[in-house]
């Protein structure tokens, strides 16, 4: 089997590269290992998509990125391919940041509102759910919790205003 990536391309010939299913189309060249279709063009390696899309579609807008609709990333079919921001493509993934940030409530069901959420060490925590958790403490226990926390408060604080 030839390598598709050192030949010289032309429209024509990297469009001959593609399998067209019902709704994808897969890229038949060199395959990355994350997926993704490349091809080489006077030396320098391209996303396939990327190329398919400016030859049909024409070019990227400047500052955006291409989204998979169909998360398929071998897949260079312009209609499945939507100019996004980078940020904007991430949180559209499956990636743990991007679940994280489409997350709207805790793990047993309480929204994650303005009165409902506040933040411990980066992560939004549920309001409820620390009072459940806390309900069962004695008074004096109780007492040695907030010692605690106000140490880490004044610890932490400390130490980051030394750093200025």
């Amino acid at each position: 089997m030839k390598n598709h990536t050192t030949r010289p391309h032309t429209q024509d010939s990297i469009l001959g590269l593609i399998w067209k299913t019902d709704s994808c189309w897969l890229w038949q060249g060199t395959i990355e290992k994350s997926g993704y279709g490349v091809l080489k063009l006077k030396g320098k390696t391209y996303k396939a998509h990327r190329v398919v899309y400016a030859f049909l579609k024409g070019d990227i807008p400047h500052g955006l990125t291409l989204d998979h609709l169909c998360r398929v990333r071998c897949c260079v079919n312009p209609d499945h391919l939507e100019p996004v921001t980078f940020r904007e493509n991430v949180l559209r993934g499956e990636s743990f940041a991007a679940k994280y940030a489409r997350q709207t409530a805790c793990s047993r069901g309480h929204l994650y509102t303005a009165e409902n959420t506040y933040v411990h060490k980066g992560h939004d925590q549920c309001r409820i759910c620390r009072r459940i958790r806390h309900a069962h403490l004695t008074p004096e226990k109780k007492q040695a919790y907030l010692k605690y926390q106000e140490n880490y408060r004044n610890t932490h604080r400390s130490s980051a205003v030394e750093a200025f």
